[in-house]
């Protein structure tokens, strides 16, 4: 009867104990891209900060609550908006900020500095589209006020996307908080079942005890006896007791039966259930990682994305004593194609570049859109020289591609620094060094790749 218990895996509590592993290091993960998007929040607004002490005082509170508390940053990061459309409503700090009589330098280092706040966002698509009108308005805003109703319209699209983020991840939290309660309710019934088997054994050893008195008993009231009668007698009695114990004992048994066929059928639809919740929740969340994974524009990996990888791809090879190598690659003189082309033809060269570059990477190799116009390459079980071959190539398949907008002939090409991860350093100075041999490469006239050792 209750053989249907046995028909579920019988590692079941490893694999949800395991789900739950998986799931925790999820939220892990969308808690620090939550995090990195608050910061980005905070970096967006930091550039209008000194002019009012409440947007000020606003600032600080939320960058110390992004570390503190991630229930507590989203608040913040409302407030912060909400302080920093005050303080430019607000007539006086206005006034003090200086708006009317902000110098053009002054303008163009509060737009550089929001363009760069800008190229570093990580974002999915929705939330870029909604961004798109933001970079027009960026572009072209005169003055401080126009300045900061972009910044404003930033901030609020950043705001919105990690308050998304952070009900996401509430909800996958209340999911483990019930997964966690199945497996207790699971762990219940493995203990009923074990208590069962313990009661069956004890039962077993009972009629076996009935049986074996009555038996010793009828064998010596055999040899004892020497009257007919008194042997009916006797034999009747032993066979009442051994007729009562069976009883009791198929009746006790039967009970069992069927409480363990109740337990097994419950247990069943339950792991069914959770099974069914299980694939749904793995299904969201792929297609929210993937989302938060990729770049909007090219279709690349992300810095996120790459975030993630470089973990993975640097555990890897210190684990293995393999070589791993990293290229930094930045389009040359890209400012000067926005400029004098327009955005619309700078989107299509990164592109272009992207499409470019990815399909001579290797197999192994993994190729993201950092930010802006730089993208990095990582190329696992590859030393410093293989990298520098496989970097020179990309450069040169660059230049050797016709670039045309409007029928017009663009001269795109790359200037790129190649390097090798040290044993024991970490992927900061890594980064660090090929960002130092980029730039390296562009004053020494651009469109060449430098390779550093570690």
């Amino acid at each position: 009867m209750a053989s249907s218990a046995e028909t579920r895996p019988t590692d079941w509590k490893d694999k949800y104990f395991q789900a739950i592993n998986d799931y925790e290091s999820q939220v892990g993960e969308q808690a620090r891209h939550l995090a990195d998007v608050q910061r980005d929040l905070c970096a967006i607004l930091e550039r209008f900060s000194g002019h009012h002490e409440l947007f000020d005082r606003a600032l600080v509170e939320a960058r110390a609550a992004i570390d503190a508390d991630p229930n507590e940053a989203i608040s913040r990061s409302r407030a912060l908006v909400t302080s920093f459309e005050r303080f430019f409503a607000d007539d006086a700090p206005q006034e003090a900020a200086g708006s009317n009589s902000t110098s053009n330098t002054d303008l163009e280092a509060v737009r550089a500095s929001l363009r760069v706040a800008f190229d570093q966002l990580s974002l999915p698509a929705p939330a870029n589209r909604e961004l798109e009108p933001v970079a027009a308005a960026l572009e072209s805003a005169s003055n401080l006020e126009a300045m900061h109703a972009a910044a404003a319209r930033m901030a609020n699209v950043v705001v919105g996307y990690a308050s998304t983020l952070h009900a996401d991840l509430q909800a996958l939290g209340r999911f483990l908080v019930g997964l966690n309660e199945r497996l207790a309710e699971f762990s219940r019934h493995v203990n009923d079942e074990d208590l069962a088997r313990r009661e069956g054994a004890s039962a077993r050893a009972e009629l076996d005890r009935v049986v074996r008195g009555s038996l010793d008993t009828l064998r010596d009231t055999m040899q004892d006896a020497t009257d007919i009668d008194q042997i009916r007698q006797d034999i009747g009695v032993e066979l009442a007791a051994l007729d009562g114990g069976v009883t009791r004992f198929l009746s006790s048994e039967t009970a069992r039966a069927d409480s363990a066929e109740a337990r097994a059928s419950a247990l069943a639809e339950r792991l069914d259930s959770l099974d069914g919740e299980t694939k749904s929740l793995r299904a969201q969340l792929a297609e929210a990682r993937a989302r938060a994974s990729e770049d909007a524009l090219t279709g690349l990996p992300n810095r996120f994305a790459y975030d993630a990888r470089l973990t993975a791809e640097l555990a890897r090879s210190r684990r293995a004593s393999s070589p791993l190598s990293l290229a930094v690659f930045d389009l040359d003189r890209f400012k000067q194609i926005n400029d004098g082309y327009g955005h619309q033809a700078g989107d299509r060269v990164l592109k272009k570049i992207a499409r470019l570059i990815e399909a001579r990477t290797r197999g192994q190799d993994f190729f993201a859109r950092f930010g802006g116009e730089e993208f990095v390459l990582l190329m696992p079980d590859t030393a410093l020289d293989g990298a520098r071959s496989i970097v020179e190539a990309l450069r040169q398949q660059v230049e050797a591609c016709q670039f045309k907008f409007k029928d017009q002939p663009l001269n795109v090409t790359v200037s790129c620094g190649v390097t090798e991860f040290g044993a024991t350093e970490s992927a900061d100075d890594t980064f660090k060094r090929a960002d130092e041999a980029l730039y390296e490469a562009k004053s020494a006239g651009r469109n060449r790749s430098i390779a550093v050792p570690a």
